[in-house]
């Protein structure tokens, strides 16, 4: 069987940053999406993917949004 994963589930790639959902607590809780660079977390705390990609372009800044096309 595999081994889980501490980061939750992986969601998308914005350039070279990772944005993943984390797993809500089984008694409840809200879903958060962390951002991490490598093995490195940037930003947590964020409550929609729409924000963790928002703060993704945000983070790059304007040279690597036109390396990467964005």
């Amino acid at each position: 069987m595999a081994k889980g994963s501490a980061k939750g589930n992986y969601t998308c790639k914005v350039g070279f940053y990772d944005i993943y959902k984390t797993l809500p607590n089984p008694k409840g809780g809200s879903v958060d999406f962390v951002i991490y660079h490598s093995k490195k977390m940037v930003a947590k705390g964020l409550k929609k993917k729409e924000e963790a990609v928002e703060k993704c372009l945000e983070l790059l800044g304007t040279k690597y949004k036109s390396v990467y096309g964005l």
